[in-house]
């Protein structure tokens, strides 16, 4: 079996990663994924994000482990990650590109001076002195100096060049490259590692016939949001203005980076160009650290079907030519039928289909298990009368060696907690692809969550209560007419036949509302779906 690998470079590549972290936690990911970062803003609010997010994900792939059946691809994905899961580029805090290149040092020894004098003239006194530590600041020259020579027994490096040394066939290993090219991290990472030299034809890389292991693909990510630029240039404790990008420096830097592409010769095999003229506003303006918290965009989940059809694309022969996709919509709104997820023509409208069930069926999961699911955990055993319950968990609580067969029973919570935590992460995620403008129609967030406008200030969002909102878990999709209500999803629970009488409640309980909520949508939103018989 090929081994699969992404790498998010920048705050955009962060914002992909947690596209496909979702998408794998929905079911839509290969079987294997090894995944890591790049990024010298380790505290950046968006990679904080993400890397919580993997950890999460990894939690529940523990805690749930006895599916259903194969029709069941929650958390399908063995998600891997090597030890070190962000690759920040600097071993030390504060750091300088003048001190990454030795420049005090070149300029004190006089036969260095030359080359110390040719830095001064390719970088200026204000790239030279910025420090890095919080990103490039839409300088991606500094980052393509940095990361030209990452050390291959470090990790994560050390992990994803152990993985190619074992593979013995060529283009084995399927690698994905991800950032934006308008801004620092991103613009400079994605050509530089794209750089024949650097992964396609690295001596690790190759076989004995000198083919590569190696299929590399990329993701361009083109301007696709916005944000609100400061009002005054930021500065720094001396008083002076710091480096900083605009969302009016997006079009200059796409252009030279466009140029850039077309004139190297790069070790692309395939390469995806998206990108979104809607400039939709995603924050606030800030140069780095946990300031820099963007909220996510339909373009990364477009990123991450991209990701998806390049692990999964048939066996590509070596020396076959270079291969670029984009896609385009018809107007202005983004829907359902506007997700390019794959390259096949003949294969777009059942993948589409694949991924609104995938995406919808855990919307409705985790909004069950938010809601209804912790009512009922929070409820004696004895007092929950629903017909799905009683059905599926019979035993006596005052029994002593009942007590493994009750879903409350501590390992047992904490494992149903675990995953559903992570829904609620995965409906803030999903629901924020909403916005304002009602130009993105996929998940509507008026439909899960409590109006923002009767929330304090300090207040976290809520979900809308399922008994009292009934027609809610049946209005959420976009572009559907008004489905089943609650009422009908309890029924749907309780005609579920889960039969492994050796699962543990847990998995009985994860299994249970996942089942329903797969056949409710793919019935009450009428997706065509390969639904297990009943």
């Amino acid at each position: 079996m090929g081994k699969n690998y992404l790498i998010g470079i920048g705050g955009t590549g962060a914002r992909v990663a947690e596209a496909v972290v979702h998408c794998c936690a929905a079911g839509m990911g290969p079987d294997e994924l090894t995944l890591f970062l790049i990024d010298p803003d380790e505290g950046n609010g968006n990679l904080s994000r993400t890397k919580s997010l993997v950890t999460h994900y990894q939690s529940c792939r523990q805690a749930y482990t006895q599916r259903s059946g194969d029709h069941v691809p929650l958390f399908r994905t063995r998600l891997r990650t090597p030890e070190t899961l962000v690759w920040s580029i600097f071993d030390e805090k504060n750091s300088t590109l003048g001190g990454f290149v030795n420049l005090h040092n070149l300029r004190e020894n006089a036969e260095d001076r030359p080359l110390a004098d040719f830095i001064s003239v390719l970088f200026t006194r204000e790239e030279l002195d910025t420090e890095l530590n919080e990103g490039f600041r839409g300088h991606p020259s500094i980052g393509a100096v940095v990361m030209a020579t990452p050390d291959p027994h470090a990790e994560p490096w050390k992990t994803f060049w152990d993985d190619v040394a074992s593979c013995q066939a060529p283009h084995e290993a399927r690698v994905f490259l991800v950032g934006s090219i308008f801004g620092g991290t991103g613009a400079a990472g994605v050509p530089t590692f794209g750089a024949r030299d650097m992964i396609k034809q690295n001596p690790a890389a190759l076989v004995d016939d000198g083919t590569s292991k190696v299929l590399l693909g990329g993701a361009l990510v083109l301007p696709y949001f916005t944000f609100e630029s400061p009002e005054s240039p930021p500065t720094g404790a001396d008083g002076a203005p710091e480096m900083y990008v605009t969302p009016a420096d997006f079009p200059i830097a796409t252009q030279a980076a466009l140029q850039f592409y077309n004139e190297k010769d790069l070790g692309f095999d395939q390469m995806y160009l998206l990108g979104d003229s809607l400039a939709q506003r995603v924050g606030r303006f800030s140069h780095g650290n946990q300031g820099q918290e963007n909220r996510p965009h339909y373009i990364e989940l477009v990123s991450a079907l991209a990701a998806f059809d390049f692990f999964g694309q048939p066996e590509v022969p070596p020396g076959s030519e270079p291969a670029y996709f984009y896609a385009c919509r018809d107007g202005r709104p983004v829907d359902w039928n506007a997700l390019p997820g794959t390259r096949d023509a003949s294969r777009l409208a059942q993948q589409q289909s694949e991924a609104k069930l995938a995406l919808c069926s855990m919307t409705a999961f985790a909004y069950a298990m938010a809601t209804e699911g912790a009512a009922v955990l929070d409820a004696a055993h004895d007092q929950v009368k629903d017909a799905w319950y009683r059905r599926n968990f019979t035993f006596n609580p005052r029994r002593p060696e009942d007590a493994g067969l009750d879903p409350r029973q501590h390992a047992q919570r904490a494992a149903i907690d675990t995953v559903a935590r992570f829904g609620e992460q995965f409906l803030q995620w999903i629901s924020a692809l909403d916005e304002e403008t009602g130009d993105v129609r996929l998940v509507d967030r008026r439909r899960l969550f409590v109006d923002a406008s009767a929330l304090d200030e300090q207040e976290e969002a809520r979900l809308l209560p399922p008994r009292e909102h009934l027609a809610a878990i049946g209005e959420f999709v976009k572009g559907s007419r008004r489905g089943p209500d609650f009422a009908a999803f309890l029924d749907t629970m309780r005609d579920v036949r889960i039969d492994s009488a050796a699962m543990s409640p847990a998995n009985r309980w994860i299994n249970l509302f996942y089942e329903a909520a797969r056949e409710f949508c793919a019935t009450g939103y009428n997706i065509p779906s390969a639904a297990r018989p009943r």
